[in-house]
């Protein structure tokens, strides 16, 4: 089966499978879209300037009712987001700080 994404996705940055496998997650440049891999249906699950949300963002995991997104180039963090609600936590770093620190959560710094 192929499906036609938002035209208004340019990259593709990650992919994730929700744990059933009944849902795809794709990380796009402002967005992640949503594709269900039974029907093929598509639509935006989450947008990322809505959130406040800056920078990159190129690794996705899922657990869960969790996605888990790690940041690069200008972003320095580690972000959740409930597939259910959509509420996004930053579990660590801070998305427009650098640096090398140990920390707890937002205290923590990642280069």
């Amino acid at each position: 089966m192929v499906t036609t994404l938002a035209s208004n996705l340019t990259e593709v940055n990650g992919l994730a499978l929700s744990p059933g496998g009944s849902n795809l997650y794709v990380v796009g440049t402002n967005s992640i879209f949503l594709v269900n891999t039974v029907t093929g249906a598509s639509s935006t699950f989450f947008s990322f300037g809505d959130a406040g949300i800056l920078g990159d963002r190129i690794e996705l995991d899922t657990s869960g009712d969790f996605l888990y997104l790690g940041g690069s180039g200008s972003n320095h963090s580690i972000a959740r987001i409930s597939t259910i609600s959509a509420a996004v936590t930053t579990m660590a770093g801070s998305a427009s700080t650098s640096g090398v620190t140990l920390g707890t959560g937002t205290a923590s710094r990642f280069n």
